[in-house]
């Protein structure tokens, strides 16, 4: 009698899924900190006895060094290993949220942001290489990072208002701490392979960078002179302030589903989306908050469609040989 031999099934160990969790929190928090800050500007300029210049320079400032920090920090993961660098990038990135919260004079708060900027740089570029790794696949790694990303820009006016008129501009900065702390928990433990550095092939690419950086400030003008209006204009506290912006990432997190389309020319389309939505608001016909709304939906869905695409696009993509890097 023959005896019929059933191969027996490999299965391949996989990650648990709080390594993903924690590594898309990572990069949402870090794109969350480009904009919580916006809400808390009027209490800061009083605060710091500044000047509405000086002020933007608390945005502005983080902007710029994540422009400039993005595409060294990508050359860094993919050289020395990512979970390194995404394990550094969280440590100096919870010291410097912490030194803005304690911070008693707007050049610290700046500086303070300065670092904030390049360790969050370091963060989301290294977060592009583990998450595709780390995920159930690839092509879901990808989408994570893309969610993460334009879901944290999306809602961190809406946090940073309530946590601003709850507390105080201080809390801003200060809740990012134990949430960088404990995203090093998962990161660390969730890749257990030998290092194997590697040189990197990333090369500056010019015009999705400078898109990106366009782009990033675009939003930026957006959120400063919406709250401003909003807050000091039209007397509205941070609270009323945040529930007036909440159409902008709500607009975005609807739009990220398109993502999964994500090429040259939906980030063309949310280009033009994000241009619509900014003369909008220059010809508000009054000065009633639902006016806001309509050009806030189109930055909204023009930054989840084009966020994920540039970054993506400006950082090379994520390469990953037969054996991850640690």
């Amino acid at each position: 009698m023959a005896i019929e031999v059933v191969p027996a099934v490999v299965i391949e160990p996989r990650r648990p899924a709080w390594a993903e969790i924690g590594l898309a929190v990572a990069v949402g928090m870090v794109l969350a900190d480009a904009s919580v800050v916006v809400l808390a500007l009027p209490d800061m300029l009083t605060a710091l006895d500044a000047t509405v210049t000086g002020i933007s320079w608390v945005i502005t400032a983080f902007n710029l060094a994540v422009a400039l920090a993005a595409v060294p920090a990508a050359i860094v993961a993919r050289r020395f290993g990512p979970v390194r660098i995404e394990a550094a990038g969280l440590v100096v990135f919870a010291a410097a949220s912490a030194a803005a919260g304690l911070a008693g004079s707007l050049e610290t708060v700046i500086a303070a942001r300065c670092v904030q900027a390049v360790s969050g740089a370091a963060v989301v570029c290294a977060a592009l290489e583990l998450l595709p790794a780390v995920a159930r696949s690839q092509e879901w790694g990808v989408k994570l990072w893309i969610g993460a990303a334009a879901i944290g820009a999306a809602v961190g006016p809406v946090i940073g208002g309530v946590l601003t008129q709850a507390l105080s501009w201080r809390a801003v900065f200060a809740v990012q701490v134990p949430i960088a702390i404990a995203v090093l928990v998962p990161v660390i433990s969730a890749w257990r392979v030998p290092v194997v550095p590697r040189p990197s092939t990333t090369r500056l690419r010019l015009a999705p960078n400078l898109a990106l950086a366009l782009v990033s400030a675009a939003l930026t003008a957006a959120l400063f002179l919406l709250v401003l209006m909003l807050v000091d204009g039209w007397g509205l506290d941070p609270i009323q302030a945040a529930a007036a912006v909440s159409v902008m990432p709500a607009a975005a997190i609807l739009a990220s589903a398109a993502t999964r389309f994500a090429g040259r020319g939906v980030a063309l389309s949310g280009v033009i989306l994000v241009a619509g939505g900014l003369v909008g608001l220059a010809i508000l016909p009054d000065s009633e908050v639902v006016w806001t709304f309509a050009p806030q939906i189109l930055i909204g869905c023009g930054l989840a469609l084009t966020l994920g695409p540039l970054t993506t696009a400006a950082l090379g993509g994520p390469q990953h040989p037969a054996g991850p890097s640690r």
